[in-house]
């Protein structure tokens, strides 16, 4: 109530209370009338582009000369659907990989007479690229409309090689550059590309290709699982065999300066012959069991740390030369039970973890072929409903024009 009696006195007698500093003032507002005097170039503009763009899309004009009944245009688009062109394409495509396929580097950057015709095959093909892309940049437009040239993001991937292309032709004109000819090499890989091109063509590989795409979040679980399976069976190798192959066989000879120098007679490691395991290597006599900090194959078979460990069971895993990697860890320890967790993870690790890879693959090649026929048949029943509404428009037609 006392709050509310100072109010009133506080208006009363028109006096301010003071705001301290720590409340936040209401910002000033400005009027919505100086607002949309303000904005209203901006606004103009973006709704005169759009009707520009409108109005574009409604004349259907590429590169705003070519109307859509355009003769010049009408031919372009006919030639660009003709199946001759994609079979010209094709050839194109095939003749410049083996173009590539029998370019013969010299040296010293230089190059052959017979490389020269090599370096003009490219420059046509890009040529032919170019000109196919020009056609359809007259056919459907370049950016602006529904099905514009840009659009497309295979086309961008045509441009970005055809410009590859030509400048592959001018740097092969100025051979002797180091520079030029490592920019030269990154061209010719970009023009390799258009063998995808003419794989796209076809539509076993896009079926490939889509069973790609959708299999690459499967792939990513099914690569988490096998590193988890590799960390796994790095940690136990790591606990059981560390430090093991650190000792070899040597044997000491006389240097002609007198001096006493060994060398390694063998090139598996050793254990003592005191104690040592039923089917462990021992040193031959004339030679000692000493230490050997290096280790057989430069250490890289090891389990001495968890990265050598982790290359150790990748390649166990892969099946190269797992023997030679056995034999090694048998040499130090024995019958006992080294046999054990190297078939563990040679049988474990390839054959279940290969097989569960052609599982996913297997499942997602079976989920996208069964997508394709369901849409298959969508699109045939939807063919059909055509054929037979026109077919049913027809007999009106004929009905009509008959009582008529």
């Amino acid at each position: 109530m006392q709050d509310s009696l100072r109010r009133g006195s506080l208006e009363t007698f028109n006096i301010v209370s003071p705001v301290p500093d720590r409340i936040a003032r209401p910002r000033r507002q400005l009027p919505s009338e100086y607002v949309d005097a303000e904005l209203a170039p901006v606004r103009g503009l973006v709704h005169k582009i759009r009707r520009e763009l409108n109005e574009l899309n409604q004349r259907n004009k590429a590169l705003f000369l070519f109307e859509e009944q355009n003769s010049f245009r009408k031919r372009a688009k006919r030639i660009v659907k003709s199946r001759i062109l994609e079979v010209f394409l094709g050839l194109v495509v095939i003749l410049n990989a083996i173009a590539l396929a029998l370019f013969l580097p010299e040296p010293n950057l230089d190059s052959q007479q017979s490389n020269a015709w090599i370096r003009w095959v490219v420059a046509a093909t890009s040529l032919c690229f170019a000109a196919e892309a020009f056609l359809k940049v007259i056919s459907y437009g370049l950016l602006f409309h529904h099905k514009a040239f840009l659009r497309q993001y295979y086309n961008v991937a045509d441009v970005v090689i055809i410009i590859m292309g030509f400048l592959q032709f001018a740097l092969g004109m100025r051979p002797g550059s180091t520079a030029g000819h490592l920019v030269g090499q990154m061209c010719a890989c970009f023009t390799a590309l258009w063998l995808f091109r003419l794989l796209l063509r076809f539509r076993s590989p896009q079926f490939i290709l889509k069973v790609l795409a959708k299999s690459v979040t499967p792939l990513v679980h099914f690569m988490v699982f096998s590193l988890i399976v590799i960390f796994f069976f790095a940690l136990i190798g790591l606990d059981v065999f560390r430090g093991d192959l650190h000792k070899g066989c040597y044997a000491d000879f006389m240097a002609p300066d007198g001096s006493l120098k060994s060398y390694i007679t063998s090139s598996y490691a050793c254990v003592d012959s005191v104690g040592a395991p039923s089917g462990a290597y021992v040193c031959a006599n004339g030679s000692t069991c000493r230490a050997w900090d290096e280790g057989p194959y430069y250490n890289t078979l090891s389990f001495d740390n968890i990265f050598s460990a982790l290359n150790t069971v990748f390649e166990v895993l892969t099946l190269e030369g797992w023997t030679a990697t056995f034999y090694l860890y048998e040499a130090i320890r024995g019958f006992a039970y080294v046999w054990i967790y190297f078939l563990s993870v040679a049988l474990f690790g390839f054959i279940f973890v290969l097989n569960l890879l052609l599982g996913v693959v297997a499942s997602v090649f079976q989920g996208v072929s069964e997508r394709e026929e369901e849409q298959g048949k969508v699109r045939r029943s939807k063919e059909k409903q055509r054929d037979d509404e026109d077919i049913q428009n027809y007999r009106q037609w004929d009905e009509e024009s008959s009582g008529v």
